[in-house]
């Protein structure tokens, strides 16, 4: 939960505007990748108790991304 509530400060104290939709579409594509990535890596190893809350956690990001961008994608 602390983690969901610092990346949510620090997105949320950036100056977004000046991001076009282009350089927001591509932020969240690459953290897609790169969980993507972990994901499969997880999934390599044997799983263990702790294996949900990793992929958990590895896919927090790419959420946030994803809501600012559909906020503020859709601004005009």
């Amino acid at each position: 939960m602390l983690l969901l509530l610092l990346l949510t400060f620090f997105y949320a104290r950036k100056d977004w505007k000046s991001y076009t939709k282009r350089n927001l579409w591509l932020l969240f594509i690459i953290d897609t990748a790169i969980a993507g990535l972990y994901n499969y890596v997880i999934y390599l190893n044997p799983i263990n108790e702790y294996t949900n809350y990793m992929l958990t956690e590895i896919w927090i990001r790419p959420t946030l991304i994803y809501g600012l961008v559909a906020c503020f994608v859709s601004e005009k």
